[in-house]
């Protein structure tokens, strides 16, 4: 049994939780619209995607926000053997990329890991 006091306590944790997360899918939403606007703007039109299936949810959600009307997302079930025509976002840990070319690929798990947002994103959990 939980005192009202403990009770509380434990919905403050509950909130601050929560709202740590909510937070955090901000920056990690931001990092995607930056990660997704450079390609784009480097005359990239297509863009694949190869992930687990929150993270793909969150880049394909991203994606339509931008509204980038003559670019594109394909979401694939296998990673491509070869390369693709447009960028290949993979966010997925240990997938072997050799082979593929690197100008047009992104590993999202270490994009997102290396962006200042996320590099201080400790600090926010705490």
């Amino acid at each position: 049994m939980l005192t009202p006091k403990g009770l509380s306590e434990k919905m403050r944790k509950a909130v601050k939780y929560t709202l740590n997360t909510i937070n955090s899918l901000g920056l990690i939403k931001n990092n995607l619209k930056n990660i997704l606007n450079d390609h784009y703007a480097r005359g990239h039109r297509a863009f694949f995607i190869y992930s687990e299936l929150d993270l793909t949810a969150l880049v394909v959600q991203t994606f339509q926000e931008l509204n980038l009307a003559d670019a594109k997302i394909v979401v694939l079930s296998e990673l491509p053997q070869h390369n693709v025509d447009g960028v290949l976002m993979v966010g997925k840990e240990q997938v072997p990329l050799n082979g593929l070319n690197k100008d047009s690929r992104v590993d999202l798990l270490l994009e997102l890991s290396q962006h200042d947002g996320l590099a201080n994103l400790e600090r926010v959990l705490e």
